[in-house]
């Protein structure tokens, strides 16, 4: 759904018989995307690397706004909502050791879909707001008069610079675990943001021993998924066009691979629709890998949210929201205190 929903520009362009539009209205997204990255990453410049998340936004929002802004919120909704599905039944399985059905998580995570959408789009709303600060100082800088006490300050827009670049590299490193402590504490977003970010800070080292041991597992399964859709494509292209024509099989040979017609031309006629019907099982094919990622990261974040609130603020495992007790109601978890004070335990 979520790819569905940022190709929506794709049906306003015309493409030629080698996939390439020709003709868009809006101009390609992914076109422009590519070419600012390769500008911005070219002579392996780290610095112009980091560059990428202020510069390709900035361009694509200048040159296509009303399809950024348009696709942001409903992008975000379905994100916080459907990934809050996902996570709900990840922290039940971790946390509780019992599974729950999805329609049961879908019905938790509609519930509590504000919340999921403003946990992820919230801190960067956040941030757009501190930089939207900046032109206007910079404004200042060429009214006459004004010019000397903007210069003296300048320091103002360094400060807000910072801060906005520190919001977003935590949101980056909390990101998986935001819509995981909505769902998993039945609060508001604010207060997922703030848990979210105090783990991030609290114990960056454990954070990032916890990640690089999430990422590669998260590499491994894309490898494994990745291959098994490639080697089952090919088996069904081989063995499909292994009975046809010889012009049939060179016309559908790409559609059936790729989901996209050959780069030497498409054919007419039923051959030519046929084509397009297989390509259209391929793609959907092609996008079982990407959505199995999708589904690792907030699994992922799930448990990192559970491990990370555990390790920081000692609360067990097993403390999971339970609407059916009441709107902030967790499950009670038994504790092992190593004191034998009552307090304590």
């Amino acid at each position: 759904m979520l790819g569905a929903l940022v190709r929506i520009p794709d049906l306003f362009a015309t493409y030629a018989s080698d996939g390439i539009a020709v003709k868009s209205l809006p101009s390609d997204l992914a076109e422009a995307r590519s070419a600012l990255m390769h500008e911005q990453l070219r002579d392996d410049r780290y610095f112009a690397a980091a560059q990428t998340f202020v510069g390709t936004p900035v361009a694509l929002l200048r040159a296509h706004p009303q399809w950024i802004l348009g696709l942001l919120l409903p992008a975000a909704v379905l994100w916080g909502l459907l990934g809050g599905v996902i996570s709900r039944g990840a922290s039940i399985e971790f946390g509780l050791g019992t599974s729950a059905p999805w329609s049961k998580c879908m019905g938790q995570a509609l519930s509590r879909w504000q919340s999921l959408a403003m946990a992820t789009l919230g801190p960067l709303l956040l941030a757009a707001i501190v930089l939207a600060m900046l032109p206007v100082f910079g404004k200042l800088l060429d009214v006459r008069g004004v010019q000397y006490v903007a210069g003296a300050l300048y320091v103002v827009p360094l400060l807000l610079s910072f801060v906005a670049a520190g919001l977003v590299i935590v949101f980056l490193l909390s990101l998986p675990m935001l819509v995981a402590g909505v769902m998993s504490e039945g609060g508001e977003a604010l207060e997922a943001v703030q848990r979210a970010f105090a783990y991030v800070l609290a114990q960056p080292a454990r954070l990032a021993g916890a990640l690089l041991v999430l990422s590669a597992l998260g590499v491994a399964l894309l490898a494994l998924v990745a291959l098994l859709t490639q080697l089952s494509l090919y088996t069904s292209s081989q063995l499909t066009t292994l009975w046809v024509s010889e012009s049939t099989r060179e016309a559908l040979a790409s559609q059936a691979m790729r989901g996209e017609a050959s780069e030497f031309g498409g054919a007419t006629g039923a051959v030519g629709t046929t084509g397009m019907l297989v390509g259209f099982w391929v793609k959907l094919a092609l996008a079982i890998a990407p959505s199995v990622l999708v589904s690792f990261v907030f699994c992922a974040g799930s448990v990192l949210y559970l491990s990370m609130r555990q390790a920081v603020d000692g609360q067990h495992l097993s403390d999971i929201w339970d609407p059916a007790a009441g709107p902030r109601v967790i499950v009670p978890a038994t504790v092992e205190s190593d004191s034998g004070d009552g307090d304590d335990a």
